[in-house]
């Protein structure tokens, strides 16, 4: 279930709907940690997950920073981000 803040239905066209609307869809557990931020359970919603359709497959995901010590190559800054785990 998603908050106005994190969906956004109804916003602008309709406010003070918007702020009693719940989106509800079928979540799996390999997709929402609990533990996530309004920004990153906003960022999960809107580009990752596709609640509106009902018999999607699971996006699993994991949080992560990396450094690669053979190509040098690394996450930016701090913070980790969303990367896509693969369902084996």
């Amino acid at each position: 279930m998603a908050t106005a803040e994190v969906h956004g239905y109804h916003a602008t066209e309709h406010p003070g709907l918007s702020v009693v609307t719940y989106a509800v869809f079928p979540a799996h557990a390999s997709e929402i940690s609990g533990r996530e931020n309004e920004e990153e359970t906003r960022g999960r919603f809107r580009k990752m997950l596709q609640p509106n359709k009902l018999d999607r497959a699971p996006v699993p995901f994991v949080k992560m920073r990396y450094y690669n010590t053979r190509t040098g190559r690394a996450s930016k800054g701090d913070a980790r981000g969303f990367a896509p785990r693969p369902l084996s």
